[in-house]
C-alpha cells in the first residue's frame, strides 16, 4: 500500500533477524528445480556409433553385437577413498573410453544440445548464465546381472556439476536408477520401450543413486559430464523484488543491532567438495540464493562465507530384525518383513555425537581465518540430520552381539554475518572489499560520484573492519583525500580512522607529512585536536610525539605553530592519563616527564594519576613499572644531585605506598595431594588442596628492603601479625549451627553460618604462611644495618600460628610429619622458643589417639632428640610407651564368608617391635611382646602366621639391645611361642596302643577290589580325616560297608551318599589322622627349635624345664643326654602357656599339666619292647 505521499511504504525493521532471514531464503525466492531428471526421447536420432576395432553399431543393439562390444571393453572400476578398484560385488559393468567412440550422424550434436537445455531447465540451472557443455565420458554395457550399488558420482572434470546418461535402444529389463537426496527419493525407469526408445537420465553429482540389476538383455548407454563453462554464479538473478526488499530491511537492521546474532548458518541443499567450495560452483537453489545475497552484500555491506559441516554419530547397532532401532531421523521403528541390509541398520544407542566445521571460505573460494569457535547449535544439527547427505559404516554382526555403527550427515552451509561481527577476524564485508579495491585504482584528482560513495562508506565502516583491512582502509582514505586535495574529506577520514576506540597505529608519519604538504598545518591541527583530546587510549602520547617529526620538514614557516601545538597537546596528554594496561604506557609517560622535570615531576604529575588509575586489574603492570624504574635509577652511572636523589627516594616510597595496600598478604596456592584410595576408580588419583603461600608477602617485604624502605617492610610484618591475630579471633567464635543442606536451593544459606565457614577457611591458611615467613623474615633483617628488632612481632606471629595449628589438631586433624617439622622450626631462635616447644609437645601428647599422627610426632621428636635431649627425650620415652600399649596389632583371624581364614600381616607386629626398641628400649619392647603373646583367643593360624615369624626378629632385637636370648622379655617370648605351637599345631601325641590295634585291623582286610583298595589306601596313609568316593553304586556300597563297617568300630565310620548312583563317605578318628602326620609335625617342631638356637641356647632359655617342656620335640639322643647329665626331669620351670590378662613381667610359669605327664611314656619303647620297622601296610609314630 502506498504512503500518503505516493512513495512506497518503508519496510519495517526486522524483529527476529535469524527467523525472518531464513524465512525469506527458504520460501520467498521462488526457486523451482529437481535434483534428478528422467525422460524418454522417442524422436532421438540414431547416433550411428563408430567404435574402435568394431566399426558401426546398429541399433537397437542385438545380443551378438552386444557381446562383440563387451569383448572390446574393460571391467568398470569405482572409487573407494583415495583408490580406484574393481569389485563386481559393488559394480558389475563394462566400459569403453570416449576416445574410442565416434558419431557418424551429424544430427546427434544438436540433439545433445537440446538434451542439455532440458536437463538444465529441470535441474534449475540458468543455461544462459552458466553455458553448460556435455562432455562424452564413457560407453557402458550392462548385461544380465550387472548392477551398481548406491554411490555418488565424483567430479571428473573441472566445473562438472551433473552427470547425463543416454540409454540407447536395446531390449532389456530391470536396471532402474534409484536416486535420493536430502530424504527425497526418485525412481528413474529406462527399460520401458527400451528396444525403440532412447531415454535420458541426469542428476547432480552429489545425488546418491543405484542401478538395480539387469534381469534380462543388455543395457547400452553413453555417459556425459555436464560442465559449466563460465565463472559466473548460477543461476542469474530472477525476479524477486519483494524478497529483495525484505532482505535489505533485514540486513540494514542487523548491521545496526549489535545485540542480534553474531552469525547465522543457513544449510544449503547440496554438499560440495573442498575443491569446488565457492560461489561459482554452487548448484540450483544454492546458486540462486548466493547470487542474491552476494549482490546485496556488495550493496549493503555484510559478510558471506561457505563451509562444510559433518555430523558424526557413533554407538552400538541394533540389527535385531529392525525392531526397536533408531533410524535416520531418530524415530523408533517396529518389525519389518523386508530383508534388512547394512544401510538400514539403526542405533541401539547413540553414544557420541560430534559436529565438524571446516573449509571456511569466502564466495570467491579464498580461505577465511577464524580463531574463535564457531559454535554449532542444536537446531542446525537437527536440520543437518534431516537434510544432509547420509552415509553410515556398520562393521557387522560380531557373533555375540551387534557391532559398532557410525553414521555421517554432511552438507555445505552458508555463513552470514553483519559487518560489526568478529567472525573471520572481523573481515568479510563484501561492499567494503569492493570499495577498497576501487579506491586503490584511483587516478583522477577529483572523485566521481561512485568513488565518493565508496569513500563515505569505507569511512563509516572502518571501525568494523579486520585489523589488516583497517590499515588498508586508513591508507587508501588518506591517499584519496590528498589525491583529491579535499581538506573536508581528509578531516572526515581522520575523525573516522582515529575514532576514540580505535588504534592510532594505522596513522603513519608519511600520512602526516603528505597531509601537511597538501593542506598545511592549520588544517591538520584543526583535524587532529579533537582526535587527541577525545581518544580513549594512551596511544595518543606516541601520536603527539610523532608530530615532532613535522618540525624537521624543509618548510619551516609553520614550525612555531607546530611546536606550540605539540606542547599544548603534550600537556593535555600528560595531565590526563587514560586507564593503562601495559608497562610500555607507564614507561613512555615517565620518560617524557623525567626528561622535562626529573623525579619531582613524576611526584607531582604522574603519581596522583597512578593512584587513581591503578586497580586490581593492572596492579601487576604497576609493580613491574616500579621494578623497571628502580632498575633504571640503580643503573645510573652519572652523578645525581642530592635533591634529585631525595626526590627519587620519595617517588619510590610513594609508589610502594600505592602498591602495598593492593597486594594480598595472605595468598594461597593450590597443590596436588594424593587421594587416600577409598572407593572404586579413585585409587592413586590426586586431589587439589588450598594452602597458604608466603612467597608473595615475602617478596613484598624483600622489595621494600631492597628499595630502601625498611619502615614499609616493618609495617608489612606488623600487618601480617595483626591479620593473623584477627583471623584467629574470628575463627574462635562459636559455630552458629550446621548448615541446613536439605534446603540448599530452596532458601539462602544462613549468613551467620556462611560467615563462620569463611572464617575457618581464612584461618586455615595462616600456619602455612607464618611457618615459612618467620624464619625467612628473621634472616632478612638479621644482617641489616642499622639492626631492626622484630622479635616481638615474630614471636606473636609464631604463637598465633602455633595455636591455630594445635587447635586444628585438637579438632581431630591428622598431624603430618612435614607440618610438625615446620611447627617446630618456627620456634628456632625466638625468645619464647622453650615456651612454644613446651606448648606444642604438651598439646600433641594430649591429642586423641591417632596412630599415624603419633608416629609422625615420635619420629620428628626422635630426629631432634640428639641436638636437644632435655627437651625431646622425655616426650619420646613417654609417647613410645603409650604407642606400645595402643598400636594396632594383628588380631586372631576369623573365618571369612567362603570358610577360609584371613591372612595375618606379621609386618605390622615387626614394625611395632623395631620402632619400640629404637625409641623406648626393652621396656617398650616388653609391652609390645606382652600384647602379641596374649590375644583374646589363640588359633593355629595365629601361631603359624604371627608368632613363629617373629623368632628371627626377636633375635635381631636382642642383639641390637646387647642382651642374650635368655634375657627377659625374649626368653619368655620364645617359650610362649613354642608352647603355643605345641598346643595348637602339634597337639597331643596319639595313643600308641590304639594306633597299633588299628594297623592290625587293616592287615586283616583281604579284599583287593577297586573300592576296598581305595578305602585301605586312605586309612593307611592319608593325614586327612575323611574322604568321599562318588558313583560307587548300591551293591559296592554294601560290599565295602560289610568289609569295614563292623571291623573297625569307632575308628572308622562309613556313610552312604544319597546320589545316583550311590557314593560313600569314609571318616576315621581324628587321633588316627593326626598319627599319620605325627612324624612330619615332629620334624617341623625340631626345626622351630633350631631356628631359635643350639641346644645350649635352648637350655639357657628353658632352664631346668628344658627336658619336660620340650619332651615331645627332643630326639632320643637329646633326651638320653639329659638323663646322662643327671638333670631332673621335673625340676625348674615347665613350658609356659599363652598368658591371658596377666602382665608379661613376673608371670609365673605353670607346672606341667597332668594329662601331659600321662603321655610321658607314650612313644618311647620300653627296653623289652621290640621296635617295629616302618611298613607301608601300617601306621607308625616316629620319635
Amino acid at each position: 500500500m502506498a504512503a500518503s505521499g505516493g512513495a512506497p511504504a518503508a519496510p519495517k525493521p526486522a524483529q527476529n533477524i535469524e527467523l525472518e532471514l531464513k524465512g525469506v531464503l527458504s520460501s520467498d525466492l521462488d526457486f523451482k528445480g529437481e535434483f534428478a531428471f528422467g525422460k524418454p526421447f522417442p524422436d532421438a536420432p540414431n547416433p550411428c556409433l563408430d567404435l574402435e576395432d568394431i566399426g558401426l553399431v546398429g541399433l537397437p543393439l542385438s545380443p551378438a553385437m552386444a557381446r562383440s562390444v563387451i569383448g572390446k571393453c574393460r571391467q568398470a572400476p569405482f572409487g573407494k577413498g583415495e583408490r580406484t578398484i574393481v569389485d563386481t560385488e559393488v559394480r558389475d559393468t563394462w566400459e569403453m573410453d570416449a576416445t574410442k567412440i565416434k558419431f557418424s550422424n551429424a544430427a546427434w550434436g544438436p540433439f545433445m544440445d537440446r538434451v542439455v537445455r532440458e536437463v538444465c531447465q529441470t535441474l534449475g540451472v540458468n543455461f544462459a548464465a552458466s553455458k553448460p557443455r556435455a562432455e562424452l565420458y564413457k560407453l557402458l554395457v550392462y548385461e544380465t546381472g550387472s548392477h551398481f550399488l548406491p554411490h555418488v558420482d565424483t567430479e571428473k572434470a573441472n566445473g562438472m556439476f551433473a552427470s547425463i546418461v543416454v540409454v540407447l535402444p536395446s531390449l532389456f529389463t530391470g536396471g532402474d536408477a534409484h536416486t535420493s537426496h536430502s530424504g527425497t527419493k526418485n525412481l528413474l525407469n529406462s527399460s520401458n520401450n527400451s528396444m525403440t526408445t532412447t531415454t535420458v537420465l541426469a542428476w547432480y553429482t552429489d545425488v546418491t543413486h543405484e542401478i538395480k540389476p539387469i534381469t534380462s538383455g543388455y543395457r547400452f548407454a553413453l555417459t556425459y559430464n555436464l560442465v559449466h563453462t563460465t565463472t559466473a554464479i548460477r543461476p542469474a538473478l530472477s525476479s524477486a523484488d519483494g524478497a529483495m526488499t525484505k532482505l535489505r530491511a533485514i540486513f540494514n537492521s542487523w548491521n545496526e543491532n549489535k545485540n542480534a546474532p553474531e552469525k547465522i548458518f543457513y544449510l544449503l541443499g547440496h554438499h560440495y567438495s573442498q575443491v569446488n567450495l565457492s560461489a561459482s560452483a554452487l548448484k540450483s537453489s544454492d546458486a540462486h540464493i548466493m547470487a542474491i545475497l552476494d549482490t546485496l552484500a556488495k550493496e549493503i555491506g555484510f559478510g558471506l562465507g561457505l563451509a562444510n559441516l559433518e555430523l558424526r554419530q557413533s554407538g552400538s547397532a541394533d540389527d535385531d530384525g529392525g525392531y526397536g532401532r533408531y533410524g535416520r531421523y531418530g524415530r523408533y521403528g517396529g518389525y519389518s518383513d523386508e530383508e534388512i541390509d547394512d544401510n538400514d541398520v539403526g542405533f541401539m544407542e547413540i553414544e557420541e555425537t560430534t559436529t565438524t566445521f571446516e573449509n571456511f571460505v569466502d564466495p570467491d573460494g579464498n580461505a577465511i581465518n577464524y580463531d574463535e569457535d564457531l559454535e554449532i547449535d542444536g537446531s542446525l544439527q537437527r536440520e543437518l540430520e534431516r537434510r544432509g547427505d547420509y552415509e553410515q559404516d556398520y562393521e557387522g554382526y560380531m557373533g555375540n552381539g551387534a557391532g559398532s555403527l557410525e553414521r555421517f550427515y554432511r552438507s555445505s552451509v552458508l555463513v552470514i554475518w553483519p559487518r560489526w561481527s568478529h567472525v573471520g577476524g572481523g573481515g568479510g564485508d563484501r561492499r567494503a572489499v569492493g570499495a577498497l579495491e576501487r579506491l586503490e585504482t584511483l587516478n583522477s584528482d577529483s572523485p566521481t560520484p561512485e568513488e565518493l560513495v565508496d569513500f563515505k562508506y569505507v569511512c563509516s565502516v572502518v571501525k568494523d573492519l579486520a585489523d589488516e583491512d583497517q590499515s588498508t582502509a586508513v591508507e587508501r582514505l588518506f591517499a584519496a583525500a590528498i589525491l583529491w586535495h579535499d581538506a573536508v574529506l581528509w578531516t572526515e577520514a581522520v575523525a573516522q580512522c582515529c575514532a576514540p576506540d580505535m588504534s592510532l597505529d594505522a596513522v603513519t608519519e608519511d600520512d602526516m607529512h603528505d597531509a601537511r604538504a597538501t593542506f598545511g598545518f592549520s588544517v591538520m591541527s584543526y583535524s587532529l585536536r579533537p582526535v587527541i583530546l577525545g581518544h580513549k587510549s594512551n596511544e595518543r602520547l606516541q601520536f603527539v610525539q610523532n608530530l615532532k617529526a613535522l618540525q624537521e620538514d624543509e618548510r619551516d614557516n609553520d614550525g612555531l605553530a607546530i611546536g606550540s601545538f605539540i606542547r599544548e597537546m603534550l600537556k593535555e596528554v600528560l595531565d590526563n592519563m587514560r586507564p593503562y594496561s601495559s608497562l610500555a604506557e607507564l614507561q613512555s609517560f615517565s620518560k617524557e616527564m623525567l626528561a622535562e622535570g626529573g623525579a619531582s615531576m613524576l611526584l607531582d604529575r604522574l603519581l596522583p594519576q597512578l593512584s587513581k588509575l591503578t586497580t586490581s586489574f593492572n596492579v601487576g603492570v604497576f609493580e613491574k613499572f616500579i621494578d623497571w624504574l628502580h632498575g633504571e635509577w640503580d643503573l645510573t652511572t652519572t652523578t645525581v644531585a642530592d635533591d634529585e636523589v631525595a626526590s627519587r627516594n620519595t617517588v619510590m616510597t610513594s609508589l610502594l605506598g600505592i602498591l602495598l595496600p593492593m597486594k594480598t598478604l595472605f595468598a594461597t596456592k593450590i597443590i596436588e595431594a594424593p587421594n587416600p584410595g577409598y572407593g572404586y576408580g579413585y585409587y592413586g588419583s590426586k586431589s587439589t588442596v588450598v594452602q597458604g603461600d608466603s612467597a608473595p608477602a615475602l617478596a613484598l617485604i624483600t622489595k621494600c628492603l631492597d628499595y630502601g624502605n625498611p619502615q614499609l617492610a616493618v609495617s608489612l610484618v606488623e600487618s601480617i601479625n595483626a591479620g593473623a591475630t584477627k583471623r584467629a579471633a574470628d575463627s574462635a567464635k562459636p559455630n552458629p549451627g550446621p548448615a541446613n543442606t536439605a534446603l540448599v536451593g530452596v532458601r539462602p544459606v544462613d549468613p551467620l553460618q556462611k560467615e563462620w565457614q569463611d572464617a575457618q577457611a581464612s584461618v586455615a591458611i595462616v600456619p602455612g604462611i607464618v611457618f615459612t615467613l618467620v624464619p625467612a623474615v628473621k634472616d632478612l633483617f638479621q644482617n641489616r644495618a642499622p639492626e631492626i628488632n622484630l622479635d616481638t612481632q615474630l614471636m606473636q606471629m609464631a604463637q598465633t600460628a602455633v595455636d591455630i595449628k594445635l587447635n586444628a589438631a585438637k579438632a581431630g586433624g591428622v598431624v603430618k610429619r612435614e607440618e610438625l617439622a615446620k611447627l617446630l622450626d618456627v620456634t628456632k631462635a625466638l625468645s619464647n622458643s622453650d615456651a612454644l616447644l613446651t606448648s606444642i609437645i604438651s598439646t600433641l601428647k594430649s591429642l586423641p589417639w591417632n596412630e599415624a599422627s603419633w608416629i609422625a610426632c615420635m619420629e620428628e621428636f626422635q630426629t631432634r632428640r640428639q641436638s636437644k635431649e632435655a627437651t625431646f627425650g622425655p616426650p619420646v620415652l613417654e609417647m613410645i610407651m603409650v604407642y606400645a600399649q595402643k598400636v594396632a596389632l594383628p588380631a586372631v583371624p576369623t573365618h571369612n564368608y567362603y570358610g577360609g581364614g584371613a591372612n595375618i600381616n606379621v609386618a605390622v607386629s615387626i614394625t611395632a617391635l623395631h620402632l619400640s626398641s629404637r625409641m623406648g628400649g626393652l621396656a617398650a619392647v616388653s609391652l609390645v611382646i606382652n600384647r602379641i603373646m596374649r590375644p583374646a583367643t589363640t588359633t593355629e593360624a595365629y601361631v603359624t602366621q604371627c608368632l613363629v615369624p617373629l623368632i628371627p626378629e626377636l633375635k635381631i632385637l636382642a642383639n641390637s639391645n646387647n642382651v642374650s636370648l635368655a634375657t627377659s622379655p625374649f626368653s619368655l617370648a620364645f617359650r610362649l611361642i613354642v608352647a603355643a605351637w605345641m598346643d595348637k599345631v602339634l597337639g597331643q601325641k596319639p595313643n600308641l596302643n590304639r594306633v597299633k590295634e588299628f594297623s592290625d585291623k587293616i592287615k586283616r582286610v583281604t579284599c583287593k577290589c577297586t573300592y576296598c583298595t581305595q578305602v585301605l589306601r586312605f586309612l593307611q596313609s592319608s593325614d586327612q580325616q575323611s574322604t568321599h568316593i562318588s558313583r560307587v553304586g548300591a551293591p559296592n556300597v554294601k560290599h565295602v560297608t560289610r568289609e569295614f563297617g563292623g571291623r573297625f568300630g569307632n575308628d572308622v565310620k562309613l556313610e552312604v551318599i544319597r546320589s545316583s548312583p550311590q557314593g560313600l563317605s569314609v571318616n576315621k578318628a581324628s587321633e588316627l589322622a593326626r598319627a599319620a602326620k605325627w612324624g612330619g609335625l615332629l620334624t617341623q617342631g625340631r626345626g622351630l627349635l633350631a631356628s631359635i638356637g643350639s641346644d645350649a641356647v635352648l637350655k639357657s632359655i628353658w632352664g631346668d624345664s628344658y627336658p619336660a617342656a620340650l619332651h615331645e620335640l627332643l630326639t632320643k639322643d637329646q633326651r638320653n643326654a639329659v638323663i646322662t647329665q643327671g638333670a631332673p626331669a621335673q625340676a625348674g620351670p615347665s613350658q609356659p602357656r599363652m598368658p591371658n590378662n596377666t602382665q608379661l613381667a613376673g608371670t609365673a610359669v605353670p607346672a606341667i599339666p597332668a594329662k601331659r605327664k600321662s603321655m610321658e611314656g607314650v612313644g618311647a619303647a620300653s627296653k623289652k619292647q621290640k621296635v617295629t620297622k616302618k611298613s607301608t601296610d601300617v601306621i607308625e609314630i616316629s620319635d
